[in-house]
This record gives C-alpha cells, structure tokens and sequence, in this order.
C-alpha cells in the first residue's frame, strides 16, 4: 500500500502552532524532526549507545505525517500554508515549504522509530519502547509506549521538561489533571509515581484509543480515567496537580479554568511555551493569581511550575 507523505519545513518558533492546526484538522499522528532535540538526547546519553550522529544545529525544524494514497491532500496543505504565511508576520517561518512525496507502507511505517529509544529522563523515569529489550534497575520507573501522537514519546524537550516536574513534584496519593495528554504519557507517569487517581482528556477523539492502549500496557487503567475534552470544561472537581503540555493560546485559556479546579496549595504545570511567547504567558499568570513557582528553559522551550499567589 502507498501513501502519502507530506514533509512541513519551517522554524521552531513555528512547530507547537503547526502542530496543534494539524490535530484540529485532524492528523492525530507525525513525526517532528528537530536537531536540538536529537543532539541533546545523544550527548546526554539519554538513549544509551545509538549509532546517530549529531545533527547540524539549526532553527530548522521538519513536521512529517502520512495520508492514504487516495485522501485529498491539497485543503490540509493549503491551510498550513496560509497558516504560515500568517505567522511569518509575527513569529519566523523559515523556509515555510511543503513537500508532498508517494511512499511505500514499508518505507515510512517503522522509519521514525529510529529516533525514539530508550530514554532516562529526571532521576529514575525511564520511557521504553515496547520493540526494545531492557533490563530495569531496582529504582527505575518504566513507562512503556508507543506513541501515535505529537510530543508522545518523551524525547521532546517540552514533554521531558514536564516528567522532570512530575518526578520532582508529584506526591503519593495526589488526584491529578492532564490536559491535552497526546499519548497519555504524562498521565502514566504520574500513576506510575504515586497518584491516587488521574483524569486524562484530549481534544481530539480520535487519540483516545492510542492512550487506553498505552494504559492498559502500563497496567494503570484503574488509577487513570480517559475521555475527550476541550480543556478542563469537562473535568469535575479539583485536583491537586494540574499538567498541561500544549501551547501558549491553549495556555492563556486554560489559566482562569484551572482556578476553579486546583486545590488551594496544587500545583499547575505548563509546558509547550515557545521562548518568544514567554512574557505574554508570564502577564497572563499573573493576572490570573498564580506566581511561577519553579522554570525551566530547554531547546528554545519554557515549562513552568504555578501555584495559587498568598
């Protein structure tokens, strides 16, 4: 069976609007190719020995999906275009092209999992493949997927920033919130790390298949609850933790939602904030009553650790 497949160069400023334009037409499964993210991961060693060598470093960032050979193409490319064309008054672009090519199943199924090994991230987190063999040391905790989604895999710095929190943070027995969990990586971490119960909702109904899977694998479907949400419209009650990796729009309206569902002394997580949207969502955390707590930079990335202010 052939495919297409349909390559998006632009600038990382760009990626998290692509990205999140995309799901909203309804692509639930790419592939981000980004040089800072894979040289980070093979300096650090994070993936043990991998025969990959370092990229060139640039601004340069690649989104790749795949539609069937007979699906309409042109609207999704279309928008995107526009879309970029929009942002490049605003954000840089970069080259902004569109590349569309024909492929074999066989030549894009398993291409992109020579990126994603298995990777250490924080103090003992540990995210694995299901394809790979690994020999789990008494401390470590193993999360084992496979992702169908954006930022799924645990090796993009807006995703390993939010594990980093997570382990750092999250306390046993805490009721916690993930929006827009993709893969429902995060979600597992948490039950993984202790928590008493997690709801975990996506946008897109589409992905929720993909994270009950990735539950089940993990064994944590009775500590994680799934289902489709836009935002936290449909979540009930408060919870104790609050993770967010999406964007900086998405971020800006989750923040006055999120008072109304976070415990007095909870704690809200936020990731997926590019560098040059950082004072927008800082004016924004402040207007609505939360301090930053704790920060982190990465790649040209921002994930935050919120509380209520005194």
């Amino acid at each position: 069976m052939k495919w297409q497949q349909i390559t998006i160069t632009t600038a990382r400023p760009a990626l998290p609007i692509i990205a999140n334009r995309l799901s909203d037409l309804g692509i639930d499964g790419i592939e981000i190719q980004d040089s800072l993210a894979v040289n980070r991961h093979i300096k650090n060693a994070d993936w043990g020995y991998v025969d990959i060598p370092l990229k060139k470093a640039t601004e340069e960032v690649k989104i790749i999906f795949w539609l069937e050979e007979t699906s309409d193409s042109i609207p999704i490319c279309t928008d995107i275009e526009t879309l970029m064309q929009k942002l490049a008054t605003k954000i840089a672009v970069g080259i902004a092209e569109i590349d569309v090519e024909l492929v074999d199943e066989s030549e894009w199924k398993n291409q992109w999992k020579k990126y994603f090994h298995t990777t250490h991230i924080g103090k003992n987190l540990v995210i694995k493949p299901s394809w790979e063999d690994y020999v789990v040391a008494p401390e470590e905790i193993v999360l084992e997927l496979d992702p169908g989604c954006a930022f799924g895999t645990g090796t993009h710095a807006t995703t390993s920033m939010c594990l980093t929190f997570l382990e750092k943070y999250l306390q046993s027995g805490m009721r916690v919130f993930d929006v827009g969990t993709g893969s429902g990586i995060l979600a597992i971490a948490a039950a993984k790390l202790g928590a008493k119960e997690v709801l975990a909702a996506d946008y897109d109904a589409n992905v929720l298949p993909i994270i009950r899977d990735n539950v089940v694998n993990n064994m944590v479907e009775e500590q994680i609850k799934i289902f489709q949400s836009d935002i936290l419209k449909s979540f009930c009650g408060k919870a104790d933790f609050i993770v967010a990796n999406i964007v900086a729009d998405i971020i800006m309206r989750l923040l006055p939602e999120a008072k109304k569902h976070l415990h007095k002394q909870g704690m809200l997580l936020v990731s997926g904030i590019i560098g040059e949207r950082l004072s927008e969502v800082e004016t924004g955390i402040h207007e609505q009553g939360f301090y930053i707590y704790d920060f982190q930079r990465q790649d040209g990335w921002v994930a935050m650790v919120l509380k209520f202010k005194e």
